[in-house]
């Protein structure tokens, strides 16, 4: 899994923003549609279901939690 291969040499990020680049250079294009996409307006991130069970899991996997974007 993607999230196992970055923790192997980003285990102490604890930035959420740099967690999901570095797992979206490392993923097709495919997975990478499940990933949310900025709110068009206001151009802040947004988080979905799908990412915050990868950050729950980071947070298992490293022991850090991540700093979610506002």
């Amino acid at each position: 899994m993607a999230t196992n291969f970055v923790a192997n040499y980003a285990e102490d990020v604890t930035d959420w923003t740099i967690v999901k680049k570095e797992i979206l250079k490392s993923v097709g294009s495919d997975f990478r549609k499940s990933f949310a996409v900025q709110d068009p307006k206001t151009k802040r991130p947004t988080i979905n279901d799908f990412e915050v069970s990868i950050i729950q899991y980071w947070e298992e996997l490293t022991g850090r939690k991540l700093i979610r974007p506002c």
